[in-house]
């Protein structure tokens, strides 16, 4: 998901937090309207990603690209660059499979800050976060099982006792029981799946939930655990936001199950 900005972020006053609480996409889109900055053009394109319109995300991310080359070169620019890298590889992952012929993570190096920095911009942090996020599902789907339960667990034991990290964690739990899944540790995956639920059950914004919730009923129905997987259907229902948004992360659990299915293994969409 996002990582929190410094208060000079273009977004309209309230925005973040409240599609992040509402879950209402296309009004939160429709309220971007007019808003000339890059970082508007990303967001712009990361909705219409997660309401699995593909070709419609790839039309604002290269606006977003475009405007960027113009942005000032601040901390917080800087950052939302980033992000937007990643938010444009989850759209390319989301939307088809990797080649089976791809073997190879691409090299995306981040030095090491010092604390100071860290500690003046907490978001770098987070941005360092999401890259390491992104390696491991790239891994995952590269069949790089090891190494991307690894950098899952990593994030796990940074992230659980930190109180604005509760959405991440669940996915992350979700990306290590995909890898003991496949590497054959059948009860640690269950074991990891319930701690993915019992995290989402707990904390987190709406949208968190509702995405990490579409990933459960997928995994449960890819396991043949028919109980668990209406479980997490009806907890999906009982999240506030719109009916078209239940119906879209829905659409989307069917496709983490197709892709499932179609590969023999668990696999996260991005």
């Amino acid at each position: 998901m996002a990582v929190q900005l410094p208060p000079d972020s273009p977004l309209p006053q309230g925005w973040l937090e409240d599609i992040f609480e509402k879950v209402d996409l296309e009004r939160s889109f429709m309220e971007l309207r007019g808003i000339k900055h890059f970082w508007v053009e990303a967001w712009k394109g990361y909705i219409r990603s997660q309401q699995l319109r593909f070709a419609s995300a790839w039309k604002y991310f290269d606006r977003a690209y475009e405007a960027a080359q113009e942005a000032e070169e601040t901390i917080p620019n800087l950052v939302r660059q980033f992000i937007l890298n990643i938010w444009c590889f989850r759209n390319a992952l989301m939307e088809a499979p990797l080649a089976d012929t791809i073997q190879d993570v691409p090299e995306a190096w981040i030095p090491e800050l010092p604390a100071e920095i860290l500690a003046e911009y907490p978001e770098v942090r987070g941005v360092m976060n999401l890259r390491r996020n992104s390696e491991a599902d790239l891994r995952l789907h590269l069949g790089q099982y090891s190494d991307a339960a690894e950098l899952y667990s990593g994030l796990i034991e940074e992230q659980r006792n930190i109180s604005d990290g509760e959405g991440s964690v669940a996915v992350y739990y979700l990306g290590l029981a995909a890898c003991e899944y496949n590497l054959d540790f059948k009860d640690d995956a269950l074991r990891n799946l319930e701690n993915a639920g019992l995290v989402l059950s707990m904390n987190g914004r709406n949208w968190h939930k509702i995405n990490a919730c579409s990933d459960l009923y997928a995994f449960y129905k890819f396991l043949g655990l028919e109980d668990e997987a209406q479980s997490w259907d009806h907890f999906l229902e009982r999240i506030p936001c719109p009916a078209v948004t239940k119906d879209l992360y829905k659409r989307r659990s069917k496709m983490v199950l197709d892709r499932c299915l179609e590969k023999s293994t668990l696999l996260l969409l991005g």
